[in-house]
């Protein structure tokens, strides 16, 4: 099964997670759950995110319910469970290759949750 058919099972079944993290920026972007389902549910799989060692990444970009374009980053735990891990209006994410290298960004990134 692809990717974002096995999210979207998850989502629609209810059978995931989000961080603490994802719902601190739920909160600083005033979303809701319902817009995060929403994103996945009608979104596309904008990036797959492979640097971290925790394991890949995937960046979903969608609409939520009022028409922002909102960016959400998911991976699957080892165990198959379904785990939101950052949430946003339009997100950018550095990596090796990126240009913007700020001392800031990046200690945000060091800040995310280990899931």
């Amino acid at each position: 099964m692809a990717k974002i058919q096995r999210m979207r099972q998850k989502i629609i079944g209810r059978d995931y997670y989000i961080s603490a993290h994802a719902e601190d920026e739920m909160l600083d972007d005033k979303l809701e759950r319902a817009e995060i389902e929403n994103v996945i549910l009608k979104g596309r799989i904008e990036k797959k995110l492979t640097e971290d060692i925790r394991g890949t990444r995937y960046r979903i970009e969608g609409p939520a319910r009022d028409g922002r374009s909102v960016h959400v980053i998911y991976r699957f735990k080892e165990d198959g469970n379904l785990v939101i891990i950052v949430t946003g209006e339009k997100l950018f994410i550095p990596t090796k290759n990126s240009d913007f290298q700020s001392d800031y960004f990046l200690s945000i990134l060091g800040n995310y949750d280990i899931i």
